[in-house]
């Protein structure tokens, strides 16, 4: 299997597997109830400051390779209210934008 079908397909299950831990984690409370049990700790403080220092990077990541201010903006958008489902969602419609892993690394080209 070529190495971006791989990641691609990589990506596609964590989507599902976000998806599916997003509904079971509803069926138990709700996100803001989720979200103050979470940050009640120094653990869980650090936990979000973590997870968000990831997503500002990857975020610089796809303002580097997209083109389109709009695109970039609204991908920025996702990644801040979606967390990492984002960043998988990006890393599998990217994957279908090119051929070679190597393309991940390069700036979309400009339509």
């Amino acid at each position: 299997m070529k190495a971006v079908k791989l990641i691609r397909a990589v990506a596609a299950v964590g989507i599902v597997v976000f998806l599916a831990m997003i509904v079971r984690s509803s069926l138990e409370m709700n996100i803001w109830a989720g979200l103050l049990a979470s940050t009640d700790t120094w653990w869980g403080a650090l936990t979000l400051l973590d997870v968000y220092t990831g997503l500002w990077l990857f975020a610089a990541y796809i303002a580097y390779r997209e083109r389109s201010v709009w695109r970039t903006a609204l991908w920025f958008v996702a990644l801040v209210t979606l967390g990492n489902l984002a960043t998988l969602a990006y890393v599998f419609v990217a994957c279908g934008r090119v051929e070679t892993v190597e393309g991940l690394f390069r700036p979309v080209p400009e339509r």
